[in-house]
């Protein structure tokens, strides 16, 4: 056997390093600028938007009636689809419109919102029982009424989103 050595070893600190990640985000200029997005994020009402919306369906009654809450009818009167709610209130409780950000008024014709509003043309869509309405919809303090929220391509420009990257 021979005579032990010594080795001296120096290392030095090892810092693990990991490849860059990049996260790209996308936001949607129109909708934050109506409220939208925040109210989404709130979480109070039903939201619908993008490919949510059958936006194909033969009319805005059709389109609406996969949202919980809205119940589609016939209107007595002369056939025609109409729209009628259904839930806490029963199926004569009241259902009010925001078109855009304004109350909807139907005319003293026969024309309801379905001749105004056509499916194709929807980009977001709210609904709101009678105790979550936020403020900027309540038509009245003491409304007991749902309200329906329409969004169109007037105030949604299709294809707006904007992909965020970070800074550099």
């Amino acid at each position: 056997m021979g005579t032990p050595s010594s080795i001296s070893l120096v290392m030095e600190n090892y810092i693990p390093t990991l490849a860059a990640v990049i996260s790209v985000a996308q936001r949607d200029l129109d909708k934050e600028k109506i409220g939208y997005t925040r109210r989404k994020r709130q979480g109070l009402g039903v939201y619908r938007d993008g490919d949510e919306i059958s936006r194909g369906a033969g009319s805005l009654a059709t389109a609406l009636a996969a949202l919980p809450g809205i119940r589609v009818g016939r209107d007595p009167s002369g056939g025609n689809e109409g729209l009628s709610i259904s839930g806490v209130g029963g199926p004569n409780a009241c259902l009010n419109f925001i078109v855009d950000g304004f109350p909807w008024r139907e005319d003293s014709g026969n024309a309801s919102i379905s001749d105004y509003v056509r499916p194709e043309e929807l980009q977001a869509i709210e609904l709101y029982s009678a105790m979550t309405v936020p403020p900027e919809f309540a038509l009245s303090p003491n409304s007991n009424c749902q309200v329906l929220v329409l969004w169109t391509s007037q105030r949604i420009r299709p294809g707006t989103s904007k992909v965020v990257k970070p800074l550099d």
